[in-house]
């Protein structure tokens, strides 16, 4: 164990090592067969209708009449009515894939910005990844847009705090744009990740200790503010949250609304990733930095509210963990052979193969009975 340990210390991969290993999580969907969420026949079918007779405003599926309904997902719907029509359950596949794969290059970009360490980051990566896939969060709904735009947002704030550059903050408003179309429900969350880096410049400034300027980060927060109104639904989309969570009854039946328990798996994977996050604080030994902090204890929050909440842990955890376990080694390329080149990238090719003609697909073709019943 010793002699695997040193042997890990000393590994420092090249960027096709790093590449090909990274892509290793994908391996679970061979084990995980790939279903729709349940919201994605509904998500579609909002999709279609807008395509078909425009911004709707009265609720389309149900026997209620006159019930006033605010799609928050329209611009979700319509992708995935989109690539559903043309390319059926394997088009929603190859979305799922690629949104993993900027969701990997995201999550190792952040651990690299602040680990330094192209090894730790890679492990990080993996860990984080696979975790999002057991939990089932990877799944035909807006929230796979969500974890690609959330973790964005926390690069660029990172970038504009580490490199004290503002040009990383002018692409925050663009993830504002396109959260509060994508997925309104969630788009006060883009404030909420900002919340910890205002405090640690309050905490800076009362400590009198140098940091970034707060000004450039209010001017962003405040444009973006303003961008989420440009949707179809103006102010209402803005404000969806506040009238579509916290009622008990919605909460009985909706499962991801319900508590986490110690009983379940999810439970389990949650309480582990706390056990991760704790641990790496603990190895930091005191030189925590404060956003990092409430990043953490926030979203533990979150997770201890409901299930849905879990993700965010999730989605900071790069971040948090990257920053804890860092050392100070320096960056340095490896210099790569030619024929190391084309194996890594034969390697990389079979493995997407394996994946993408390997992977059971299943799109509840079993219900086709019941709705040719209903016709």
């Amino acid at each position: 164990m010793k002699k695997i340990i040193k042997q890990y210390q000393n590994w420092n991969p090249s960027i096709y090592a790093t590449i090909l290993i990274a892509l290793s999580p994908f391996l679970l969907f061979l084990l995980i067969k790939f279903t729709f969420d349940n919201d994605f026949w509904f998500l579609i079918n909002t999709g279609k209708i807008i395509l078909k007779e425009g911004f709707i405003h009265i609720e389309p599926f149900t026997i209620h009449e006159g019930l006033n309904f605010i799609p928050q997902q329209w611009l979700t719907g319509i992708i995935f009515y989109i690539i559903y029509n043309n390319f059926g359950i394997n088009g929603m596949f190859f979305l799922t894939i690629i949104c993993n794969i900027f969701i990997i290059y995201i999550f190792y970009k952040i651990s690299y910005l602040v680990s330094n360490d192209r090894r730790k980051s890679l492990v990080i990566t993996i860990l984080a990844d696979v975790f999002l896939i057991i939990s089932r969060f990877l799944t035909t709904r807006p929230q796979m847009f969500d974890i690609i735009l959330f973790s964005l947002e926390l690069y660029l704030l990172e970038l504009f705090v580490k490199r004290k550059k503002n040009k990383y903050l002018y692409f925050i408003p663009l993830i504002s744009l396109l959260l509060i179309n994508l997925h309104a429900s969630m788009w006060l969350m883009l404030l909420v990740f900002m919340l910890p880096y205002y405090t640690e410049w309050c905490y800076l400034k009362l400590k009198k200790i140098e940091c970034f300027k707060i000004k450039n980060l209010l001017i962003i927060t405040i444009l973006s503010i303003l961008v989420s109104i440009i949707n179809p639904y103006g102010i209402e989309a803005v404000t969806y949250l506040f009238n579509s969570y916290g009622f008990a009854k919605i909460n009985d039946v909706v499962a991801e609304m319900h508590c986490i328990t110690i009983n379940n798996f999810a439970g389990k994977l949650f309480f582990f990733t706390i056990l991760i996050a704790f641990y790496s604080f603990y190895h930091n030994k005191g030189k925590n930095k404060v956003r990092y902090f409430l990043l953490t204890i926030g979203t533990i929050y979150l997770g201890l509210s409901h299930y849905k909440g879990v993700l965010y842990l999730i989605i900071v955890l790069p971040l948090v963990i990257s920053f804890n376990l860092k050392n100070n080694c320096e960056r340095n390329n490896i210099n790569v052979l030619l024929y190391e080149k084309i194996i890594y990238t034969l390697f990389t090719v079979m493995l997407m193969f394996l994946i993408i003609f390997k992977t059971e697909l299943s799109s509840d073709e079993y219900l086709n009975d019941f709705a040719n019943y209903l016709d």
